[in-house]
């Protein structure tokens, strides 16, 4: 290669990695009112489904952030991730705050098949936050919007009175959860910390939460 095609090169290069920072530092939160508990719940109920690598073949129940119900998946019996549920009840009742969003909102952002540089902003599902990717020019998917503004607007969480109903497992203020849901976030929270301490060749203590799994 000559020295004028790695000095192109090398310029293009650049310029790539200043857009791609330019739009990954711009986000915008699409919720805006989610507690530190619905946000971590989010986190947890838009996880990948995970057998784990263990060989058992134990129902479970996950929830599916594309098709945004509790589905029925087969558990190894080890490892695996905390969106891992003993019963399609309990995982409705700690996924119950994940946002309903369109269909194209749910996807994951695509480059696409050509080569170019542009600034665009996706639906982040696990954020919940409209966040800055870079698109090739072609192909990708519906979850590709030319604005940040675009993006909030076609992903935006429609409001308790538009739906007929609360959306929020959080119970209105000065009322406190019931027994049942805080069951459910505790289950989460347990399988949480068992999943990190497995990891690190540590065992779980289920004494101190016995009755919740």
């Amino acid at each position: 290669m000559t020295s004028a095609a790695l000095t192109i090169t090398s310029a293009a290069l650049f310029f790539c990695l200043l857009a791609y920072t330019a739009i990954t530092c711009n986000s915008q939160e699409v919720t805006g009112d989610e507690t530190d508990e619905e946000l971590s719940m989010r986190a947890i109920c838009t996880l990948d489904s995970e057998t784990g690598p263990c060989e058992a073949l134990i129902p479970r129940f996950f929830y599916n952030r594309y098709t945004q119900r509790c589905e029925e998946f087969y558990f190894g019996g080890c490892y695996g991730n905390a969106n891992n549920f003993e019963t399609h009840r309990e995982c409705r009742i700690a996924c119950k705050t994940v946002q309903k969003v369109p269909k194209k909102c749910r996807l994951e952002p695509e480059t696409g098949n050509c080569r170019a540089a542009i600034a665009r902003h996706f639906y982040n599902m696990t954020t919940g936050r409209c966040e800055g990717f870079v698109y090739g020019g072609c192909g990708g998917n519906d979850n590709n919007f030319r604005t940040i503004e675009e993006c909030v607007e076609s992903c935006r969480r429609p409001k308790a009175k538009d739906m007929g109903a609360s959306t929020s497992m959080i119970q209105p203020r000065g009322k406190p959860m019931s027994s049942r849901m805080r069951a459910g976030v505790r289950t989460s929270e347990w399988r949480i910390k068992q999943i990190q301490l497995s990891k690190n060749g540590e065992r779980a203590d289920r004494t101190e939460h016995r009755g919740q799994i």
